[in-house]
């Protein structure tokens, strides 16, 4: 079951990952909070995010499903920080774009 931290936190930010501030939420009586109804949509659970690197062939079996060589070093890759969705959101597939090699449904400009 879903609980609703909006009446004790206002949002998930960089501030609230502290070890402190963790510390408070784990401390929460969890039974005492609001249940989420069902059938809610969950937005992004975090806030302030200013962009998105992304490491891409980060390991031997990733670039061997890929069928490319294993990299020297990482390759690094920016997405805009619109990609990102609630835990059950569709993924949007921009227009012109192919679905990834595995299939996965994540677009490739």
């Amino acid at each position: 079951m879903l609980r609703d931290l909006s009446d004790r936190i206002a949002d998930i930010t960089p501030d609230l990952l502290s070890d402190k501030a963790l510390g408070r939420l784990a401390a929460l009586d969890i039974a005492g909070l609001p249940k989420v109804p069902d059938g809610s949509r969950l937005g992004v659970p975090l806030c302030f995010v200013p962009k998105i690197v992304c490491v891409g062939l980060n390991y031997a079996d990733h670039a061997a499903e890929t069928g490319a060589a294993i990299p020297k070093e990482p390759v690094l890759f920016m997405k805009a920080i619109t990609s990102l969705t609630g835990p059950n959101d569709e993924i949007v597939i921009p227009r012109g774009s192919q679905k990834d090699r595995l299939g996965s449904g994540i677009g490739r400009l």
